[in-house]
C-alpha cells in the first residue's frame, strides 16, 4: 500500500505518468532478478525483503495504469477506457494461468524449485519494459 501512496504523490504532483510506469517495469524487473538469487541463498528473510520491495513496486500498477490509460485515450470516457483495460486483462489471465499451470506441472517433477515460472515473469515484465519505452506521453485530460 505504501508503494501506491508513493505512486500517487508522484501523478499528483508531479503529472509524470510515464515516470511512473517506467520505474514500475523497471524496478519489477530488477527485484525479480534479485528474487532469482535470493531463492537460491534460501535466506527467508532475504526473500521476505525482497517480495516486500517487489511488492512495494507492483501495486501500484493498477491505479497508475487505469489513470495514464484515461489520460491517453481521452476524450473517451474513463469508464470506457478502464472496462476495456479489464477486458484485456482477463484476457491475458485466462490465457497466461493455463500456460503457467502447464510450466508448473512440468517443472514439478524435477528440482528447479520456482525458476520456470520466474523466467516466465522476467519475460513478460521484460515486454512491459520495451513497451513503455515506446509509449508517448500525451497528456489530453490534463492539458
Amino acid at each position: 500500500m505504501l508503494g501506491a501512496a508513493f505512486q500517487a504523490v508522484i501523478m499528483d504532483v508531479f503529472q509524470k505518468y510515464i515516470f511512473a510506469i517506467r520505474m514500475i517495469c523497471f524496478g519489477s524487473l530488477a527485484s525479480a532478478i534479485v528474487f532469482i538469487y535470493s531463492v537460491n541463498t534460501e535466506n527467508i528473510t532475504i526473500v521476505l525483503i525482497n517480495v516486500g520491495i517487489l511488492g512495494f513496486l507492483l501495486l501500484p500498477i493498477i491505479p497508475v495504469g487505469y489513470s495514464f490509460g484515461a489520460e491517453l485515450t481521452y476524450p473517451i470516457s474513463e469508464a470506457m477506457s478502464n472496462g476495456v483495460m479489464i477486458m484485456f486483462s482477463q484476457i491475458a489471465a485466462s490465457a497466461l494461468t493455463p500456460a503457467i499451470t502447464w510450466v508448473i506441472d512440468k517443472c514439478s517433477d524435477n528440482d528447479t524449485k520456482p525458476f520456470p515460472v520466474l523466467y516466465t515473469y522476467i519475460a513478460l515484465v521484460s515486454v512491459g519494459c520495451l513497451i513503455s519505452l515506446i509509449l508517448k506521453e500525451d497528456l489530453k485530460r490534463l492539458a
